[in-house]
């Protein structure tokens, strides 16, 4: 395929039939990614823009490209890609709690995943991989799927496998194109896997006492003593491994251990923090930007990064330099009037925070009545997005329309967003924890409302180094998660929701943080100082 030649069609490329035309956008991003001399391409592209038929269409054209990782950050974003896309060879893998381990019994209630496998405890089992017959497929599930996902050229996976595969397995080969979906959260995936906890419960298993320093120093000096005696007693036990269930888990739990004693011993004290609490130690990089090609970019010529929030913010916190990075801002193709972003500054003033008044919070619920009262009649379904469970609880309480109010604990998120797809409106789901991975398209969601800026607790050793050392940082990671929120209801151009936000901190913050949103989002922002009417399309 040449630039000047025409792109195929989605349907010529074997795509579903649902896929039967490209956008103009999507043209012109195809085109970035295949037609440019950078290593990275940058691709901020709104909702609905259609950013996996590119990856895949990059993957599938790139001159270049011979293998290909789709990288995604969620278990549902791999479900609709391996649904789109399995048609023209995507593989799908995950980790491998998601795969029934068939050398142990169904106990507990459930049937254990290959993650508890007695191969894991130096049992020899004989599904297991035998590093004596390379090249024979083993009858394993998982690394079955594993021995399959090295032989493939298109391969999706998320970031967790991703990383957990390369840094303690085989890993699954080598890629020419690595494309990242929702990589607004590259940065925070990547964050996850390098941080370390080590818990007082952990400590008394390897015969030591908690800590109490602070310095990453004594701790690295610590993990060095502990993971010597702690690797002969794992050996030992892999040597002449336990026949019961409950004496492999122990050996597993060990192993998880020296894991961590060998990363935390290797540590440079300059580049690395530790939050010490009533218990538990964390230790994390004060800049991801340091690792991320060791375990995310693992010098893949080619890399593609899409996602919908995705600023040039997103990209130096992965340490991509500005003279390697094709940057793309692709326009919106929803009307401005479906997507409405309204900030209601009536008066008297409301500032949603830790230090509110009883008056404030009261003014704040009421503000959030008073929306609901204009759209409940009109049968309306919306989403309150609480940001925290104690501003969830406080309106479930008090809210005159707590009836039609659907929520959940830290468990039953999916059990709760089935329950309210599944009702007739009206009704509102109220829940803190939904900004990203779910879509309510349509009927689903009409109206929004964000009850507070989400600028996350700062207060943490870790999270307050990193906000000194960066003082975007904070207001950074609220846009992200604020723009993530507004974008979960308008899926197509025919669909529209409203999006009220009820915090009147976010006057001085969208003009403080304005450079880390999109033009699609700013476009739509509106100011007023009323109780704004139910849209009208």
């Amino acid at each position: 395929m040449s630039k000047h030649a025409p792109l195929p069609t989605p349907v010529e490329l074997g795509f579903p039939p649902k896929f039967r035309e490209w956008y103009g956008e999507q043209v012109e991003a195809i085109d970035r990614c295949v037609f440019n001399d950078r290593r990275f391409t940058a691709l901020a592209m709104p909702t609905g823009a259609g950013k996996s038929p590119v990856g895949v269409a990059t993957a599938l054209l790139h001159p270049d490209v011979r293998r290909a990782l789709y990288l995604t950050s969620t278990k549902g974003l791999q479900d609709q890609l391996e649904q789109d896309f399995n048609p023209v060879g995507l593989f799908d893998l995950r980790g491998a709690r998601n795969y029934p381990c068939e050398a142990l019994e169904f106990r507990y209630g459930r049937q254990p995943g290959c993650d508890e496998g007695p191969c894991h405890s130096g049992v020899t089992c004989p599904l297991a991989p035998d590093r004596k017959q390379l090249g024979i497929r083993p009858d394993c599930q998982y690394y079955g799927r594993v021995f399959d996902a090295r032989r493939r050229t298109l391969v999706s996976t998320n970031f967790a496998m991703y990383f957990a595969g390369e840094e303690y397995a085989e890993g699954l080969g080598q890629f020419d194109l690595l494309i990242i979906d929702e990589a607004h959260e590259a940065d925070k995936e990547l964050e996850a896997f390098l941080t370390l906890e080590i818990t007082s419960e952990e400590t008394r298993n390897i015969g030591s006492q908690f800590l109490g320093s602070v310095r990453v120093e004594d701790w690295r000096d610590w993990a060095t003593f502990y993971k010597q005696t702690l690797a002969m007693k794992v050996e030992q036990q892999e040597a002449f491994p336990p026949s019961t269930y409950e004496g492999q888990r122990e050996t597993r739990r060990l192993k998880a251990i020296l894991a961590k004693l060998k990363r935390l011993s290797v540590v440079l004290p300059v580049d690395w923090i530790a939050d010490i609490g009533e218990g538990v130690a964390k230790f994390a990089p004060m800049k991801i930007a340091a690792y991320a090609e060791q375990h995310l970019f693992r010098g893949i010529p080619h890399v593609v990064l899409m996602s919908a929030t995705l600023t040039r913010k997103t990209t130096q916190l992965l340490g991509i330099r500005p003279t390697d990075l094709e940057f793309w801002e692709c326009p919106s193709r929803f009307p401005v009037l479906h997507r409405p972003v309204i900030s209601v500054n009536t008066s008297p003033t409301v500032r949603v925070d830790a230090r509110m008044s009883d008056d404030t919070k009261y003014m704040w619920m009421r503000r959030i009545d008073r929306l609901i009262d204009a759209r409940r009649p009109l049968g309306w379904k919306g989403i309150i997005h609480t940001v925290s469970y104690v501003r969830m609880r406080e309106l479930l309480t008090a809210s005159e329309h707590r009836d039609i109010m659907i929520t959940h604990d830290t468990a039953g998120t999916r059990e709760a967003i089935r329950i309210f797809k599944q009702s007739a409106g009206p009704c509102l789901l109220v829940s803190p924890s939904i900004v990203t991975g779910y879509d309510f398209p349509d009927d689903e969601c009409r109206y929004s409302i964000i009850g507070k800026v989400p600028l996350p607790d700062m207060r943490g050793a870790i999270m307050k180094a990193r906000g000194e050392f960066d003082k975007e940082y904070s207001g950074y990671l609220a846009m992200q998660k604020l723009v993530q929120a507004c974008g979960r209801a308008v899926r197509n151009p025919y669909d529209w929701c409203e999006t009220l936000i009820v915090d009147d901190h976010f006057l001085w913050f969208i003009r403080k943080y304005r450079k880390h949103a999109p033009r699609w989002f700013l476009d739509a922002i509106e100011y007023v100082e009323c109780f704004p009417e139910p849209l009208e399309v």
